[in-house]
C-alpha cells in the first residue's frame, strides 16, 4: 500500500508501534487532526482513519508543564471495507452497533500519505517546536507572562497556508495586527501549526497563540519557524518566510484576547 501511494505521487511515512511506544497513538491522532486519511494496519487487516472523537473534560490530576490535545482523544472514525462505513474505533470497546471490531492497541502500524513537498514529519515537528518553546531567547517563559502562569496544552496539525489564511478574519487571532501580519506574510504551501493554550481555555476550544513552521524544511534546520505568536508579542522571521537568512521582527502586543482554535482540516459529522 505504501508503494502504491508513492507511485501516485505521495511521500508516505510509515510508523510501527514498536518503534514509537507511548507516542504511537499520539502521532496517529496528529495526522488525523491534520485531515490526512491514515492507513491503520492491524495484524490481518487495514482500515482508513479519517476522524476522531474527543471528550474535552479536565483531567485529574492536571498534566505537567506541557501536554497535547491528543490526551482528549478516545476514538477514531474509520472506514473498514468489510463493515459498514463510519465506524468508531475506540481505545476500549463498548459494544456499540457502530463500533469497529478493533481497538487502539490492535493497530500495529500506520501509513500517513504526505504530499510530495512535505519533509518534516509529525515527530520531528514536535521535537523542534518544544525546543523553541523552551529556548531562553524566544521561548514562552522568556516572552510571555500569560503563558508562563500555568501548564500548556499544545495542539499540533499540518495544513495549507491558503486554508490557514482563509479563516483569519473569522478567528480574529487575538489582535487585529496579528491577523493583518499573517494575511500579508509569505507562507509556503504547507505549514505545521502548534496552537498554544491553557487547559481551561482549550476545553472551550480557545487558544492564546501559535507557532507556524515551514513543513517543507527538515528537522536539521532548527530555524524553520516562521512566526511565534504569544499574547504579549508576535515574532515573525521574515527571512525564513522568504527562504533567506533569519530576520526577526518583534511586534509587542497588549490586551490580547483568546480566540477560536483553527477548524478546517476536519468537520463535524453525525454518527
Amino acid at each position: 500500500m505504501t508503494e502504491a501511494l508513492r507511485r501516485l505521487g505521495f511521500s508516505p511515512v510509515t510508523y510501527a508501534r514498536d518503534n514509537f511506544l507511548n507516542e504511537f497513538d499520539h502521532l496517529l491522532y496528529t495526522y488525523v487532526e491534520s485531515g490526512i486519511p491514515v492507513l491503520a494496519a492491524t495484524r490481518r487487516h487495514v482500515v482508513v482513519a479519517f476522524g476522531h472523537k474527543s471528550e474535552y473534560v479536565q483531567p485529574n490530576p492536571l498534566p505537567n508543564e506541557l501536554s497535547f490535545s491528543s490526551q482528549f482523544n478516545h476514538a477514531l472514525v474509520v472506514n473498514d471495507d468489510n463493515r459498514i462505513p463510519y465506524q468508531v474505533l475506540r481505545d476500549k470497546k463498548q459494544g456499540g452497533t457502530d463500533e469497529s471490531r478493533f481497538e487502539f492497541g490492535e493497530i500495529e502500524s500506520f501509513v500517513a500519505p504526505l504530499a510530495e513537498k512535505i519533509f518534516l514529519p509529525a515527530e520531528s515537528f514536535q521535537k523542534v517546536v518544544t525546543t523553541i518553546l523552551d529556548r531562553g531567547d524566544v521561548g514562552y517563559k522568556a516572552l510571555s507572562a500569560t503563558l508562563s502562569a500555568g501548564p500548556l496544552v499544545l495542539r499540533l496539525f499540518l495544513t495549507t497556508a491558503r486554508s490557514f489564511k482563509k479563516r483569519l478574519d473569522e478567528r480574529g487571532m487575538g489582535k487585529p495586527i496579528v491577523e493583518q501580519m499573517y494575511r500579508n506574510l509569505p507562507l509556503p504551501h504547507f505549514v505545521w501549526v502548534c496552537e498554544i493554550s491553557h487547559m481551561a481555555e482549550y476545553l472551550r476550544h480557545m487558544v492564546h497563540g501559535e507557532i507556524l513552521w515551514d513543513a517543507t524544511r527538515n528537522a536539521s534546520e532548527p530555524d524553520g519557524w516562521i512566526a511565534l505568536h504569544y499574547p504579549e508579542v508576535l515574532v515573525v522571521d521574515m527571512g525564513s518566510a522568504l527562504n533567506q537568512r533569519q530576520n526577526l521582527q518583534k511586534h509587542p502586543l497588549q490586551n490580547s484576547q483568546v480566540y477560536p482554535l483553527y477548524r478546517s482540516n476536519l468537520t463535524d459529522i453525525q454518527l
